[in-house]
């Protein structure tokens, strides 16, 4: 059954009690969103990427990000957490996710939507190896798949896991991996 196509694209809705744009919207959204062109220079940057990162839009326009012209070699959608300067030098942690814009089945730019994570304090009680572990795992990888990616025993897996299920207090591999989708512990795309 064929997707119904709108007429014509949507220019403005109604959000709340007053039509705004869609371009107003974005702008006024929650979240850091920041587009590009092919070269990877930046072509929207939106009032909360001001805030988050603490640029001015007009500071930030025309410049190169190294990390969404790397990405756009592959034209993949790509999600992770990433630790990002901000103006005053301070490193930020983002869970971030970036998209190809396509336009005519042809590559123009990318299109990133980014957050601050929120450091939940039971992480801070895992080791490395356990951060591993858990991001490993959460990505949906068998106990086999985690040991030999990080070159450990299957049982050594089921010893690390056991702990970090008593540290987060959690008690199912679903509680496991839901834990990690909301705190930004999920493995960067390759």
């Amino acid at each position: 059954m064929p997707r119904h196509q709108p007429e014509a694209p949507i220019r403005n809705f109604t959000y709340g009690v007053s039509d705004i744009s869609l371009a107003q919207l974005v702008d006024d959204v929650q979240q850091a969103v920041i587009a590009a062109d092919l070269e990877g220079n930046i072509t929207h940057w939106n009032a909360y990427a001001e805030e988050l990162y603490g640029w001015g839009r007009h500071e930030v326009l025309g410049r190169r990000v190294t990390m969404l012209a790397a990405w756009m070699e592959t034209g993949a959608t790509r999600a992770g957490t990433f630790t990002n300067k901000c103006r005053d030098g301070n490193e930020i942690q983002v869970f971030a996710i970036v998209a190809p814009i396509m336009r005519k089945g042809k590559l123009v730019g990318t299109f990133g939507v980014s957050v601050p994570v929120a450091v939940e304090p039971r992480i801070a009680t895992l080791s490395a190896r356990e951060l591993e572990v858990l991001r490993l795992t959460a990505a949906a990888k068998k106990n086999n798949e985690v040991a030999k990616a990080l070159g450990l025993s299957r049982r050594t897996i089921e010893s690390h896991l056991g702990s970090i299920y008593s540290k987060l207090k959690i008690s199912s591999r679903g509680e496991l991996i839901l834990f990690a989708a909301r705190n930004g512990i999920l493995p960067h795309e390759p």
